[in-house]
């Protein structure tokens, strides 16, 4: 490309800067459903246009499908326990090597963290440190290799829903508690994963200032540079809840977090960018003047990132999106399934593309019969 054709691309994407956007846009792909009611996907991972996995649960067992590059698939998953089973989150850095991880009730009633293992034929239960009597759960994972995965989430340390951050790391053959730190000795957790590689990984979750009131929260972000984890210093937008629910590690420099704030009256999205230096609150948009919640991100480089969630237009909640452009953050508009509730749980970007992936789920009746969602948002 000569210097005088960039330079007229240049400017037409200056003088006209909507052309990437309007050329990008969201379809429904099937999914399945095992069952008639009580489906819904968490997590979604892919490691090429002919490869993605998606999981969740169904009634009260873990839920696993898999994209062959024409259409999703069931993948047999292992119960744990006869009891409730759910899948939260999901990484493959292969196509037979894929790690799963939630959590699992016991006959007591507590729940403790879940990891299932993929090979290239089956689902097997992996054995994970035990987080003592009050239970916990996992929610992100990451796969660099087959000897390189964490994973994170919480241990509750109570029976009145205090908590600390739980953060675990398989080595290749056992998965062990690594020592990740807390804002207070209140309650701390940990939703999100992501990282450019084995030293610059990324946690997103929250903790609460005050045990009067645990469901107000401010943000918490933790970094690891190949030795420890720490604590990053994370804006709120004010005293009252703030979330950040997902997180996108781009370049040593670039990451991005979001999520969603309580603004006295009900939740607005909320995004935050990390320059290398600092994490700073991002101007983002909202649909309506009601609820609008963030779950999930993914990203493609510095100048390419979608987050999704849900907004609530009336009664029914919606599916949401926002799209990144590297300055600024954009709506996007996703498809809704039937009149009632439609949502997104988490996204994945599609390696070797420009798309990406949206999961989560929706009520075919009031309230009433989840269903799988899942929807591809092509460029």
């Amino acid at each position: 490309m000569t210097k005088f054709t960039l330079a007229i691309m240049l400017a037409a994407m200056t003088a006209f800067p909507n052309i990437a956007a309007a050329a990008c846009s969201w379809s429904v792909v099937g999914s399945q459903n095992p069952h008639p009611s009580g489906n819904d996907l968490f997590g979604v991972s892919a490691t090429s246009s002919t490869d993605a996995w998606a999981v969740g649960f169904s009634i009260l067992s873990p839920l696993a499908e898999h994209w062959n590059g024409t259409g999703w698939s069931i993948s047999h998953t292992l119960k744990a326990n006869p009891y409730h089973d759910e899948f939260l989150g999901v990484s493959a850095d292969s196509l037979t090597d894929v790690w799963a991880v939630g959590d699992t009730q016991l006959q007591s009633g507590v729940y403790v963290p879940l990891i299932e293992h993929r090979d290239a034929t089956s689902w097997s239960v992996v054995a994970n440190p035990n987080v003592g009597s009050f239970g916990g759960y996992l929610e992100g994972v990451v796969a660099f290799s087959r000897t390189d995965v964490w994973a994170d989430g919480a241990v509750y340390t109570s029976n009145s829903g205090n908590a600390v951050t739980l953060i675990e790391h398989w080595n290749g053959n056992a998965w062990a508690i690594v020592q990740s730190p807390n804002a207070n000795n209140i309650f701390n957790a940990i939703y999100s994963l992501s990282a450019t590689g084995p030293h610059d990984i990324w946690a997103s979750g929250v903790f609460a200032p005050s045990q009067s009131n645990l469901r107000i929260h401010q943000t918490l972000i933790e970094h690891y540079n190949g030795t420890k984890w720490s604590i990053v210093a994370s804006p709120n937008k004010n005293a009252f809840s703030n979330n950040t629910n997902a997180i996108a590690a781009i370049t040593s420099t670039a990451a991005l977090a979001t999520g969603d704030y309580y603004d006295g009256t009900t939740f607005r999205t909320l995004a935050e960018g990390w320059n290398g230096s600092a994490w700073t609150i991002q101007p983002s948009p909202n649909q309506g003047t009601k609820e609008n919640d963030i779950f999930g991100m993914a990203a493609h480089s510095v100048g390419s990132a979608i987050a999704v969630g849900q907004f609530v237009p009336t009664r029914y909640s919606s599916t949401y999106a926002m799209q990144w452009n590297g300055t600024a953050w954009s709506l996007t508009t996703p498809l809704n399934v039937g009149p009632y509730d439609s949502f997104f749980n988490g996204a994945a970007a599609i390696p070797g593309t420009k798309d990406y992936w949206a999961v989560g789920g929706t009520d075919n009746i009031d309230h009433g019969i989840n269903k799988t969602l899942i929807e591809k948002y092509h460029c």
